[in-house]
């Protein structure tokens, strides 16, 4: 499994995330915003060997952060944990014109 060493300076494309996820162990969407029928993700959860974290991109910040982790390396497990901190983040941040996906 390779780390995470570098994400672009924007959100993610569909297909950048599912070429993430083909990289590490587990990469998944939260959710994103609806641009010209394509959706941009600004949250995802993603599982290293070293734990679960959740990031999210905030445009007046111009950079990913990271957000939480947990000590699972397990998606499914951490899911429930990570997902209560990007609903929070995504409230505070993004408010209504973010669309939450949860899945891909």
């Amino acid at each position: 499994m390779k780390r995470i060493t570098q994400l672009p300076r924007r959100p993610l494309l569909s297909d950048e995330l599912v070429a993430l996820d083909d990289r590490l162990v587990s990469a998944v969407p939260y959710g994103g915003i609806t641009d010209n029928d394509e959706v941009r993700f600004y949250a995802i959860k993603i599982a290293t060997t070293t734990g679960a974290h959740a990031l999210g991109y905030d445009d007046a910040e111009g950079h990913w952060q990271h957000l939480a982790s947990t000590d699972s390396t397990d998606l499914d497990a951490a899911d429930s944990q990570l997902d209560v901190v990007l609903d929070d983040w995504v409230q505070s941040t993004y408010t209504r014109q973010f669309d939450v996906v949860k899945a891909l």
